[in-house]
C-alpha cells in the first residue's frame, strides 16, 4: 500500500510539474576536457541513445586502445520550470563517468584518474546549479571510461537492469524521487531471489548443524559450503550496491563472485557423493566446474574476451551433462530417493543454459516482483539433499548406537572373564590390571589355582584390536578353562589347536607359567614378551606364535624363582610418547620392580598404543 501511495504522489507531481527525457544524444570516442565546453561543435559525432548499461553478456562497442567516449546532448530549459532547482537523473550503466552542465563538473560516478575504477551501477541523480540554467538551453556533457573495469556481477545489479530510462531532467527533487523510487523497484523485484537467498542460509545451519553432531559426515558440509557460497554473496553484493566507496575491480567483489561461481561445482560435487557408480567420474566434472568458474570469476572485472566466454560455456555446458550421467546411475539403480535432489540441480543448470544459449526469459513479474523460475532448483535441491543425508544420518546413528551397544556388552563379558577381583590362591601373592586401548581389547590372562597348592598363569596378547580379536580372547579363554592338563607346554600345544584356522591371518602370542608348591616355576612361551624377575629378563626359549602351524612345539623352561614376577603384554614394551620413543626394554626393566598399578600407568601416561596388561605374582 506505501508503494502504491508514493507512486500516486509521484504521479501527481509528474503532471503538475513534469520532466523531459533527453533523447537526442551525440557519442564520440576519445577524450578532450574541451568537449565539455557548451559551445563546442559536436554536430560530427555520431548519433547515440545516450550512455546507458548494454547487454551485459556481450561485448561492447568501444576503441579498446583509448576506453573513452564522450556524450553530448543539449536541452531547453522549460518554462515550466522556472523558480525551481533542476537535475539530471541518470539510469544505471557501467565503469566509471563525470557529468558536466554547461562546463560545470555537476556529478562523477566512481574515479577516473589514476586509474580508472568504478563501483556496482546504481540510479544517480545530480542537482544542477542555479546559475547554470539561467538561459534557454542547458548543455549536457558525459565523460565515460568503458574499458577494463567493467564487471558482470549479475548479484550485484540484478533488478536495476529492469528499471533502465533515459537520462531525464526536471526539478530536483522530482528527479531525486523517480530515481529513488527506481533503486526500491529493483529490490522490490529482487524479493523472491533475497528470499531463496536467505532460505539457503537457513539450509546453510541446518547442514552445518548436522555436521557438527558428527564430524565424520563430510556431505553435511559439502551441503553447508554449497548454501553458503550460493546465498553469502549475492546478498552480501546487494549491500556493496548501496554505497560507492567499493570498486568492483577490488577483492571483496572478486571474492564474491568466486564464490558465487563455485557454487555450481559444489552442487555437482554433492550429487557427486550420492552416486555409487559414476561418481568419481561426476566428481572430476564438478572439479572441472569449480576450475572452470574460478577463470571464469577472475575474467569478469575486465572486458568480456575469448577465455572468458569459453569458461563460462564450459561450466554451463558442464554442469548438466554430470546431472544426467547421475541420473542415470542412479535410475539404473532405482535409487529413487537421491533422483529428487539431483533432477532439481538439473533443472537449475538446464534452464541456466537455456538461458544463456536461446536468450529465453526465466523471469516473470508477478505483481511488484520479478520471479526467476531458477530460483525453485536451488532450493528444492537443497531440501531434497537435507532429508536424504538426515535419513542417512539418522541411519548412520542408529547403526553406530547398536555397535556400541555390542561392543559395550562385549566389554562387559570379557570383564568378567578377566575379572580379577577378590582373586586369591592360597600361597601366592597377585595383582593383576588389564587397559584395553578400545572399548574391548585383545590381551587375556588367567590366574587358575590347583588342588596341589600350585597357581596356572596364562598370558597372550591376540594380534589386532576390536571385536573381532575380543571374539578369539573368549576362544582363547574358553580354551584354557576346557583343559584339564596344567603343563604349560601341553597348555600352549591344544590352545594353538585351538585356535588354528580360526586366525584370518593374524596370530596370538602366549606366555603359560605353573607355580608350583615347592618353588619351582615351569614356564613356555609362544612368542610372548618375557616375564620380569629381580628386575631382569627371564631368559626362555620361545615357540612360534599360537595359530599359525597346527604342529608346533613348545620348550619348558624351569627356574626356581623367588620375589615378585612380571608378567606384560606387549603394549607397555610398545608405548610410544609424543617423540615417537618406545617404552622399549630398558625402560621396562626398571618398571618392572614396581607394583602393577603403577607399570600400568606409566605405560599409559608415556603413551598408549595398545591394550596394556601387567600380571604380577609372587610366592606368600
Amino acid at each position: 500500500m506505501r508503494r502504491i501511495l508514493l507512486l500516486l504522489a509521484l504521479a501527481s507531481r509528474l503532471v503538475a510539474q513534469g520532466f523531459t527525457e533527453i533523447q537526442d544524444w551525440r557519442v564520440h570516442e576519445g577524450d578532450n576536457p574541451a568537449w565539455a565546453r557548451p559551445d563546442f561543435d559536436d554536430s560530427g559525432w555520431a548519433q547515440s541513445p545516450g550512455p546507458r548499461a548494454e547487454d551485459r553478456l556481450r561485448p561492447r562497442p568501444m576503441n579498446p586502445e583509448t576506453g573513452w567516449h564522450w556524450y553530448r546532448a543539449s536541452i531547453p530549459i522549460s518554462a515550466r520550470w522556472a523558480g525551481n532547482e533542476l537535475a539530471l537523473g541518470l539510469p544505471p550503466f557501467g565503469e566509471a563517468w563525470e557529468v558536466y552542465a554547461d562546463g560545470v563538473l555537476v556529478g562523477k560516478f566512481g574515479r577516473l584518474e589514476p586509474n580508472p575504477a568504478g563501483p556496482s551501477i546504481r540510479h544517480k541523480a545530480f542537482r544542477i546549479p542555479t546559475q547554470v540554467t539561467a538561459g534557454h538551453f542547458l548543455h549536457i556533457a558525459v565523460r565515460r571510461w568503458v574499458g577494463p573495469t567493467t564487471t558482470r556481477l549479475l548479484c550485484f545489479t540484478a533488478g536495476l537492469s529492469r528499471r533502465l530510462h533515459a537520462p531525464l531532467i526536471g526539478p530536483a527533487e522530482l528527479i531525486e524521487d523517480h530515481e529513488q523510487l527506481h533503486t526500491v523497484e529493483g529490490f522490490i523485484e529482487d524479493a523472491p531471489w533475497l528470499v531463496t537467498y536467505a532460505l539457503l542460509l537457513v539450509g546453510c545451519a541446518c547442514a552445518f548443524a548436522l555436521y557438527n553432531l558428527d564430524r565424520r559426515q563430510t556431505d553435511h558440509l559439502i551441503v553447508a559450503l554449497y548454501c553458503l557460497c550460493f546465498g553469502a554473496p549475492p546478498l552480501l553484493g546487494m549491500l556493496l550496491r548501496t554505497g560507492e566507496s567499493m570498486m568492483i575491480r577490488s577483492a571483496v567483489p572478486f571474492l564474491l563472485a568466486t564464490f558465487y561461481l563455485g557454487a555450481g561445482g559444489l552442487g555437482t560435487l554433492i550429487v557427486a557423493r550420492l552416486c555409487v557408480q559414476f561418481g568419481r567420474v561426476v566428481g572430476a566434472i564438478a572439479i572441472l566446474i569449480l576450475v572452470a568458474g574460478l577463470i571464469w570469476a577472475s575474467s569478469m572485472p575486465l572486458q568480456w574476451s575469448g577465455a572468458d566466454l569459453k569458461a563460462f560455456a564450459a561450466e554451463n555446458w558442464l554442469q548438466p551433462a554430470a546431472i544426467l550421467i547421475a541420473l542415470w546411475e542412479l535410475l539404473r539403480r532405482r535409487a529413487w530417493s537421491v533422483v529428487p535432489a539431483a533432477a532439481s540441480l538439473g533443472v537449475f543448470f538446464l534452464l541456466q543454459l537455456i538461458s544463456v544459449q536461446t536468450g529465453m526469459p526465466v523471469v516473470f513479474l508477478a505483481g511488484p516482483a520479478a520471479f526467476d523460475i531458477r530460483s525453485i532448483g536451488p532450493l528444492a535441491f537443497v531440501g531434497a539433499t537435507l532429508v536424504i543425508l538426515y535419513s542417512r544420518s539418522r541411519a548412520e546413528r542408529l547403526r553406530h548406537a547398536r555397535a556400541e551397544e555390542d561392543m559395550a556388552a562385549a566389554r562387559r563379558v570379557q570383564e568378567m572373564l578377566l575379572k580379577s577381583d577378590g582373586f586369591s590362591a592360597p600361597g601366592f601373592r597377585t595383582e593383576a590390571i588389564y587397559r584395553p586401548a578400545r572399548e574391548v581389547g585383545g590381551d587375556f590372562y588367567q590366574l587358575l589355582p590347583g588342588d596341589d597348592g600350585s597357581l596356572l598363569v596364562v598370558v597372550g596378547d591376540v594380534s589386532g584390536k576390536g571385536l573381532d580379536a575380543a571374539m578369539l580372547v573368549a576362544a582363547a579363554i574358553g580354551a584354557i578353562n576346557g583343559n584339564p592338563s596344567r603343563d604349560p607346554e601341553t597348555v600352549l600345544s591344544c590352545l594353538n589347536r585351538a585356535l588354528i584356522g580360526k586366525m584370518r591371518g593374524g596370530f596370538v602370542t602366549c606366555c603359560c607359567a605353573l607355580f608350583r608348591a615347592d618353588g619351582m616355576v615351569l614356564i613356555a612361551s609362544a612368542g610372548q614378551v618375557p616375564p620380569f624377575a629381580h628386575g631382569l629378563e627371564i631368559d626362555l626359549e620361545h615357540g612360534p606364535p599360537l595359530g599359525l602351524f597346527e604342529d608346533a612345539e613348545y620348550a619348558v623352561n624351569t627356574a626356581q624363582l623367588s620375589g615378585t614376577v612380571t608378567f606384560l603384554s606387549d603394549g607397555v614394551l610398545e608405548a610410544t610418547n609424543s617423540k615417537g620413543e618406545l617404552l622399549g626394554f630398558e625402560r621396562l626393566a626398571l618398571l618392572s620392580v614396581k607394583p602393577a598399578s603403577e607399570i600400568a600407568k606409566e605405560a599409559e601416561l608415556w603413551g598408549q598404543e595398545d591394550d596394556i596388561t601387567v600380571v604380577q605374582v609372587a610366592y606368600a
